[in-house]
């Protein structure tokens, strides 16, 4: 993963893009997502099907697939790859976007598809001013998809499913309290809902439970920590949740594929 950061005068709000190049079906987290930032996928190669709450679609390659913000979503496929941006709301706001457009999640559209990849030249051609190119590059493809593609705004009065809207206060919570003591009950007293329904919510709507979901919360966090940090594994179990290192290794094992020993690490550390 990496981001894209831009200059701005605005002190409190980060004005960026997470990017994902050449994300493979070997590295996907499974797990349901919901974020607030629109999320484009450019599908490179293999078949991808694509969960958005109560719809699905199938991409290959050239495809792009635009998921709005506050849609749960996830994919299921083999042997895919696909590249994948994240804008932040403030870069959309910054460029003129109006970030209560909605966009058709899937778009085949040759000339936005070429215009994607010409994010990804940018990224892997060494030049001067490499950092400017990929900023434009990345703000074209950000104004041509909204031009061509930008539908009406988001209907605010459509009433949600019921296991989406509690599946997206369940992980919202799981975020905000990511390395705080578990507790089935506390969190559905926090939703003001029974803790059986809610359970049963989440796994209607995602097919993992509220612990499957919490597990992967934690153990990307963790990895995000081992590659991009010097803090000793034991340091980084506790500062995810994990009060015991080999509950932490067996879950981190699991889930990511590989030990937090295998993890490359990108500073020295002591383990």
């Amino acid at each position: 993963m990496g981001k894209i950061n831009f200059e701005s005068n605005r002190h409190n709000n980060e004005v960026s893009c997470r990017t994902y190049w050449n994300y493979s079906s070997k590295r996907h987290d499974y797990a349901s997502n919901w974020h607030n930032e629109y999320e484009f996928l450019y599908i490179v190669s293999g078949t991808e099907t694509i969960y958005i709450e109560n719809d699905y679609y199938v991409a290959t390659p050239g495809d792009i697939v635009a998921i709005n913000p506050g849609r749960i979503h996830t994919l299921t496929g083999e042997n895919w790859v696909h590249h994948c941006i994240i804008p932040s709301e403030q870069l959309l706001q910054t460029i003129g976007v109006d970030t209560s457009a909605n966009l058709p999640p899937l778009i085949r559209d040759p000339e936005l598809s070429e215009v994607f990849l010409n994010i990804v030249k940018a990224v892997e051609t060494e030049r001067k001013f490499k950092q400017q190119f990929i900023q434009l590059a990345l703000q074209h493809f950000l104004l041509l998809v909204f031009e061509k593609h930008e539908k009406l705004r988001f209907d605010t009065t459509q009433k949600m499913n019921p296991n989406f809207a509690v599946t997206i206060k369940v992980i919202k919570y799981l975020r905000q309290h990511l390395t705080e003591t578990f507790s089935i009950d506390l969190i559905s007293k926090e939703i003001g809902i029974t803790s059986s329904y809610m359970c049963r919510c989440v796994k209607a709507a995602t097919g993992l439970s509220i612990i499957d979901h919490l597990n992967r919360l934690r153990c990307y966090h963790a990895k995000h920590l081992l590659m991009h940090t010097d803090k000793k594994i034991g340091e980084i179990a506790a500062l995810c949740g994990y009060q015991s290192n080999s509950y932490f290794s067996k879950t981190y094992q699991k889930i990511i594929g590989q030990s937090p020993n295998e993890t490359p690490r990108t500073q020295k550390n002591s383990k």
